[in-house]
């Protein structure tokens, strides 16, 4: 392996690392509050104490969307089936629209039992 080519990948693999933030340290979570030293939040903060603790999440998977994102977008909408439904929409008498959607089911119950 050429020395160039070994410098070109180490700079590849630490773009990567920086991109999906896997250096960032975990730190606890910012509360925001109108008043941080009423009895209501000293209280939420008493009885919940791992708002105070650093979330730590999974290093590869929770740091950054990224991944999460890319796997949604190549695996997410391989096998969802389309939704045989109908939209019904209807005029109510002070000009709102009323719409909803009545979904039948794709496949029989497995009892057998009609639950239409």
């Amino acid at each position: 392996m050429s020395p160039i080519l070994a410098a070109v990948f180490v700079f590849l693999i630490y773009i990567l690392i920086r991109l999906l933030h896997l250096t960032t340290p975990s730190s606890a979570p910012l509360i925001y509050a109108k008043d941080r030293s009423s009895q209501f939040v000293q209280s939420v903060l008493t009885l919940c104490p791992i708002l105070q603790q650093p979330y730590v999440p999974p290093l590869l998977w929770g740091k950054s969307g990224h991944i999460q994102t890319f796997v949604y977008a190549k695996m997410g909408r391989v096998n969802i089936p389309v939704p045989n439904s109908i939209r019904h929409t209807k005029v109510m008498p002070d000009g709102a629209t009323l719409t909803f959607d009545l979904h039948e089911p794709l496949v029989p119950h497995k009892t057998g039992d009609c639950y239409c």
